[in-house]
């Protein structure tokens, strides 16, 4: 085996000799050229030379007066040959072989697996800013310092870890449970009002309603109490026993309440005004960042707008594509608004400040405007009729010893 595999390396030619081959090979031998497998084959002898002494078999079978031919040749340096003559074919299998064992050293495919309420792109950007996406290089890549990096950019995580199958990197995850919110226990609590208001609608989930629906209440006044007593035996009017609660009010309470607003807006408003527009163009290459032409100097007021386009191979995104950055030069000028500008203005800067302001369940029933046009610009005073929730949590220090009968909670 091992001859066979150095007469291929070496290169080796079969013969086949006709006539007097006793003295031809006599002559062959005493020449130290080296010959294996001869063999007789009808009037002919058969063998096996290697490759860079069958030139001398020429003049020894024009000595002997025999007729001398090649069969076939092979072994590496036949191979070599034919591709030294094909300098393209060859130079392409050179750059594949290269361009194999460079790409083979980077990301190109990433799985998540075990997501349950994360989302793909929550769990790829945070790999991403770790250094774990597809195209970048393995060479840096480290499975266990990832996951620690990993589970300190999402809390959510409980468990993840990192396992690569050749340029594909698999992430999988374990999500932590969610703990239950720890709500007040031993210490009991009221609802009371926040502001004024004319009460629409209440409910109380647990605790006693203090108030009904069309009763006019005050701010801080109590509506649903958690310390409260029921009798057990309404029938009876003596000596009835008592049932006592002392827990956590929980409950709605909806008013019906009135709100100020009062926003002002300039009559001189700053915009910026597009004085020209330039491009920066570079070629990304595996994270190397190479510019195209001559490249603008970014001024201080510029707007910059970014757009990368990447190569795709295969239906997945490779390193290699062209980003573009596009700057566009802007000044500063004062306009003077009209008195319909500035009152758009001012009604948006109030919606600003009652989306701010205001909960997502509250209700606008109706509301008045007054705007008022001063020298320097707009007044604008509303008035605004809402239905919001009033009622808020207000613990409450008590002590079970001020008090006879039996608590429950």
């Amino acid at each position: 085996m091992v001859s066979k595999i150095f007469h291929w390396l070496t290169g080796y030619a079969c013969f086949e000799i006709e006539g007097q081959t006793a003295r031809f090979l006599n002559v062959a031998v005493k020449s130290n050229l080296q010959m294996w497998n001869i063999r007789r084959k009808n009037e002919k002898s058969v063998g096996y030379i290697r490759a860079n002494q069958y030139k001398k078999l020429r003049a020894i079978s024009k000595r002997c007066s025999t007729k001398l031919r090649c069969r076939y040749k092979r072994g590496l340096p036949f191979y070599t040959y034919r591709f030294s003559r094909r300098k393209g074919l060859f130079l392409g299998t050179v750059m594949g072989i290269v361009l194999y064992f460079f790409l083979s050293g980077f990301i190109w495919n990433v799985e998540v697996n075990g997501l349950e309420s994360l989302t793909q792109a929550q769990v790829r950007e945070a790999a991403k800013q770790i250094g774990v996406y597809e195209g970048a290089s393995q060479k840096n890549f480290n499975a266990a310092a990832a996951a620690v990096e990993m589970k300190v950019k999402i809390p959510e995580i409980s468990w993840v870890s990192f396992n690569t199958d050749g340029c594909t990197v698999q992430i999988e995850i374990k999500e932590a449970e969610e703990k239950p919110e720890m709500e007040l226990g031993d210490t009991p609590s009221n609802i009371i009002a926040e502001k004024e208001g004319v009460i629409v609608h209440i409910e109380a989930q647990t605790g006693m309603k203090k108030v009904d629906i069309g009763d006019v209440v005050e701010k801080g006044q109590l509506l649903i109490t958690g310390i409260y007593s029921e009798n057990l035996s309404p029938y009876i009017q003596k000596k009835a026993p008592v049932k006592s609660y002392v827990l956590k009010a929980r409950g709605s309470v909806i008013a019906e309440t009135v709100r100020n607003y009062e926003v002002e807006v300039p009559r001189i408003k700053e915009i910026e005004v597009e004085t020209g527009e330039k491009t920066n163009s570079y070629l990304l290459f595996f994270g190397i960042k190479i510019p195209l032409g001559f490249l603008t100097t970014v001024e201080d007021n510029t707007r910059v707008y970014e757009e990368v386009n990447m190569l795709h191979l295969l239906g997945k995104e490779i390193p290699i594509g062209i980003r573009k950055e596009n700057y566009v030069f802007v000044e500063k000028e004062q306009k003077e608004l009209t008195e319909e500008e500035m009152k758009k203005a001012a009604l948006y800067q109030l919606r600003a400040r009652q989306k701010r302001e205001l909960d997502e369940s509250a209700k606008i029933m109706e509301e008045s405007f007054e705007y008022e046009m001063t020298e320097t610009g707009c007044r604008l005073k509303t008035i605004c009729r809402l239905q919001e929730e009033i009622g808020i949590q207000e613990e409450v220090l008590w002590n079970i010893t001020d008090s006879d009968g039996v608590f429950y909670q």
